[in-house]
């Protein structure tokens, strides 16, 4: 029988990591993957892109903002919703229109939010702590993906963006609440795609 670790080991495994990551080999990484997903059919084809705005060690996705409101994509950004531990789609129209957040996370400037309903986006990218091979995730704890994600239509593909080395060969227990991902896309490419 497999050994089953806790979520709170394989992030407590994926943070030690973090601290040793070169900031550069981010950086270029990062682009690698904007580039994959740039490239893929359900990136030519969503007309409305939720993305979340990355924080330090997380794919960067500022340039991927950039390009697809200069595409004239509607890009939309979540906005914590800390009484229900739910998550907002808001729609952007430049970086300019964001400010630091709830936990430090870069959100719309109160001026800009203007909720965007679920079934208008056609591409969600997430973020997240620990992947698996088979699309399974491991965020922060604090559960607001997993709220939001509950919420969106199977029809609309929800793509995690991920370093290499937050792909374990670990397994854990899955919790009910646990939605998984349809695509994973590292520097290494789509790592796992169920589409």
């Amino acid at each position: 029988m497999q050994e089953l670790f806790t979520k709170d080991i394989l992030r407590n495994r994926i943070f030690e990591k973090r601290k040793m990551a070169d900031q550069q080999e981010e950086l270029k990484n990062s682009s690698k993957i904007i580039e994959y997903l740039l490239e893929s059919t359900n990136y030519y084809r969503a007309k409305h892109i939720m993305t979340y705005l990355s924080y330090p060690h997380e794919v960067r996705t500022d340039e991927l903002v950039i390009k697809s409101l200069n595409l004239k994509k509607k890009v939309s950004i979540p906005v914590c919703i800390k009484e229900t531990k739910d998550l907002m789609p808001s729609q952007i129209g430049s970086l300019s229109e964001v400010e630091n957040g709830f936990f430090g996370l870069r959100e719309p400037k109160k001026e800009y939010i203007t909720e965007t309903l679920v079934e208008e986006l056609d591409l969600i990218l997430i973020p997240g702590l620990v992947f698996d091979r088979e699309g399974n995730r491991i965020g922060h704890g604090a559960g607001y993906y997993d709220n939001f994600l509950k919420r969106i239509p199977s029809s609309v593909p929800k793509i995690a963006l991920a370093f290499q080395y937050q792909i374990v060969k670990e397994h854990w227990r899955f919790d009910s609440w646990d939605v998984p991902m349809d695509g994973i896309i590292t520097e290494n490419g789509w790592i796992f795609k169920n589409f």
